[in-house]
């Protein structure tokens, strides 16, 4: 089982920081004395990072199981937005539509299965649909720097919380950009001038999401 190792990182993220002042990627308590480093391990950085304040006031056990109760919540309201901004129906059907959608991606069978094997890193997809819903809202407004500057903090969120994932969002990213440079572009803009705007806002987010993984890589 995976509950008990993935537990122990949310105990180890915050020791490392908060008692021993050490790289949480460097542990001296495995392998000792000469301890091991984490960067190819699943850590799980995210997860001890929003556990320390619920560590403070709840047992770790506890902390953890509100972290897998929130990314239920959190994935299912991410989808929900990201249906949104797809559908753009007008009426209330498309809230009708969009909710069913954030219930089907929040309790899927996969994210299920997961988080009954105890597999909490593989469970942790919330961060998904905010990344996919700031790349929708992109191809739509490439020029300036509010949407890139979110979408590489929500690659950063779901890399730091799970690996897997954000090397499927990364494949997922290069497959949106030759799709939208296919596209023709929005009505009134030349098709050169929003490629350019296109290429330039995905080389914003692969050097956020860069500079971001320096302290893993």
């Amino acid at each position: 089982v995976d509950d008990p190792p993935l537990t122990w990182n949310l105990w180890w993220v915050r020791t490392a920081l908060l008692e021993k002042g050490t790289n949480p990627f460097q542990c001296d308590f495995l392998f000792y004395p000469l301890g091991i480093n984490f960067s190819f391990y699943t850590l799980t950085v995210l997860n001890g990072l929003l556990s320390i304040p619920l560590q403070a006031v709840l047992p770790l056990v506890a902390s953890s199981n509100l972290l897998l109760l929130s990314s239920f919540v959190l994935g299912g309201y991410g989808t929900f937005l990201l249906a949104l901004a797809v559908v753009r129906k007008e009426g209330g059907s498309q809230h009708l539509a969009a909710f069913a959608a954030g219930l089907v991606y929040a309790f899927s069978s996969s994210k299920l299965f997961y988080a009954a094997l105890g597999q909490w890193n593989i469970a942790s997809s919330q961060w998904i649909p905010y990344y996919v819903l700031a790349l929708v809202l992109l191809a739509r407004r490439p020029g300036g720097l509010r949407l890139p500057l979110l979408a590489g903090l929500f690659l950063l969120l779901q890399a730091y919380a799970e690996m897997t994932y954000a090397s499927f969002l990364v494949l997922f990213t290069g497959l949106w950009l030759a799709w939208n440079l296919l596209l023709p572009p929005p009505a009134g803009a030349s098709r050169r001038r929003h490629a350019t705007r296109l290429v330039l806002a995905t080389g914003l987010v692969a050097l956020i999401f860069l500079v971001g993984m320096l302290p893993q890589l």
